[in-house]
């Protein structure tokens, strides 16, 4: 069972170790590539505080997608 303070103090940590891993990617694409980056699901918190994962809410299916064309454009 995981509690909310367990999953907001491991949120710095994740990001950044996700941001780092998407440079080093990035750093080997060639210009001009479009690189899409999806979530596969989100989570909820319960009133509890508890953590949960595998359900229908939004939070569990509505999740960030991001874009960025690399190098220069011109």
């Amino acid at each position: 069972e995981t509690r909310i303070s367990d999953v907001v103090g491991a949120l710095p940590e994740i990001a950044e170790a996700t941001a780092e891993a998407i440079a080093r990617h990035v750093s080997t694409l060639p210009p001009r590539t479009l690189l899409f980056v999806l979530g596969d699901h989100g989570f909820s918190i319960d009133r509890r505080g508890e953590v949960k994962t595998g359900g229908a809410s939004p939070e569990e299916v509505l999740v960030p997608a991001f874009a960025w064309l690399v190098g220069e454009l011109h």
